[in-house]
């Protein structure tokens, strides 16, 4: 039975945090955004980073000729022991959509990982751009308790587009008919048996414990403390029917000052890359690129959306 799998996600979701937990349990081995533009700077702070990403060795795989570069460069990804995934972002799906042909022809597990709380996702992009830093590690430099002010009309629009890529890749997973399984990440951290259900879908066994990173979270205050410009925020929210996104779960709140899921020895710091994206980028039609690849580009994604149900 094939137990490899990606985490679907968009950015600012926990899906770095997610990837560490899973990568340090046995018989998993997860690795991060293979798909990004760029070569690793610095090596990754969470998560397996001994596979090469795609832009580093796509011309090892079928000279680099897409779609299969790409088929053969996940071949050798998944030909290693145990269950193997990879975070899988939405932006980058939409640039190598033949990643969905070649998961449905594996027949991939899909953990379709998003964030309840989206207007957390938008402090937490917020406050990353701030730091400089993607991400606070244990034992590393912590990220001080700092409020963000945000732009209402930018914190609005970024709350809907993350709502309409939320709902697109409900209907693209659904259309797959790939195993999957829907995970919040706000239950992953409030449950300790909220990674149960994950690792039983995997088949990698039952869940005993506590999560186990390298990576601990950032906001542990209410919104009324963490957004200088609150009272405007709220009622932006409000006139466009988000006020629930407002006050932060009190479960969360709690679980947060408990615990700071960082039980592991760091590795060197993470350089975030510029081509992670915000909470609010959007997934936009499939436009076909200029180039000797345009007309397969074309096929496969008009493949993906003739297969997505409309709203």
């Amino acid at each position: 039975m094939i137990n490899d799998y990606v985490i679907l996600s968009a950015q600012r979701t926990g899906s770095s945090w997610v990837m560490d937990v899973l990568n340090n349990i046995d018989g998993s081995e997860c690795h991060g955004e293979l798909f990004l533009s760029e070569p690793v700077v610095t090596k990754p702070v969470a998560g397996c980073a001994d596979y090469d990403r795609y832009v580093e060795r796509k011309h090892e795989h079928a000279s680099g000729v897409r779609p299969f570069s790409v088929f053969s460069y996940l071949d050798g990804l998944y030909s290693r022991d145990g269950s193997v995934g990879f975070r899988l972002m939405y932006g980058h799906l939409k640039r190598y959509p033949e990643i969905l042909l070649y998961a449905k022809a594996r027949r991939l597990k899909v953990i379709h990982l998003f964030r309840e709380n989206l207007l957390d996702q938008v402090i937490s992009g917020k406050l990353g751009r701030q730091s400089g830093r993607a991400h606070d590690i244990a034992g590393g430099d912590r990220t001080r308790d700092t409020s963000v002010r945000l732009d209402p009309e930018v914190t609005v629009a970024a709350i809907i587009q993350a709502e309409r890529n939320i709902r697109w890749a409900d209907r693209l997973v659904s259309a797959t008919r790939l195993p999957s399984i829907r995970v919040a990440y706000e239950t992953l951290l409030t449950q300790s048996e909220g990674f149960g259900a994950v690792t039983e879908f995997l088949s990698l066994g039952p869940w005993t414990g506590e999560p186990e990173s390298v990576l601990v979270k950032r906001q542990r205050r209410p919104h009324s403390e963490s957004i200088e410009n609150y009272e405007e925020i709220g009622a932006a929210l409000d006139a466009n029917g988000l006020g629930r996104f407002l006050q932060a779960s009190r479960r969360v709140l709690r679980r947060c000052q408990r615990a700071t899921f960082g039980r592991l020895s760091p590795r060197p710091p993470y350089a975030k890359s510029q081509d992670e994206g915000t909470v609010g980028d959007a997934i936009p039609a499939w436009s076909s690129r200029p180039g000797s690849q345009g007309s397969t580009e074309v096929t496969l994604r008009g493949w993906l959306f003739a297969r997505i149900p409309s709203s």
